[in-house]
């Protein structure tokens, strides 16, 4: 069962930055994604509450926030990378 759900998250995670390198053709999309990541808006770690002590939540949320950014990295790269029409 592993091996089958590892390879859905892979397939997803393909997919999507497929996606993102498609929206990124357009310049108002590209420009959004770039604002996300620029600005930091993905959040992470504990910055909703930074006086705690981060839990397993936060450290998820984190993990999360980390696969997020690389997806919108990947997908900006790809079309950065692929020529233009």
């Amino acid at each position: 069962m592993g091996d089958i759900l590892e390879a859905r998250i892979l397939a997803h995670r393909r997919l999507l930055i497929s996606l993102v390198a498609i929206m990124a053709d357009n310049p108002r999309y590209k420009a959004r994604i770039e604002t996300l990541l620029d600005e930091n808006l993905i959040p992470m770690d504990q910055e909703e509450d930074p006086g705690i002590v981060p839990g397993e939540a936060f450290a998820e949320q984190g993990r999360s926030a980390e696969e997020i950014t690389a997806i919108l990295r990947q997908g900006l790269a790809r079309a950065n990378a692929s020529p233009t029409e």
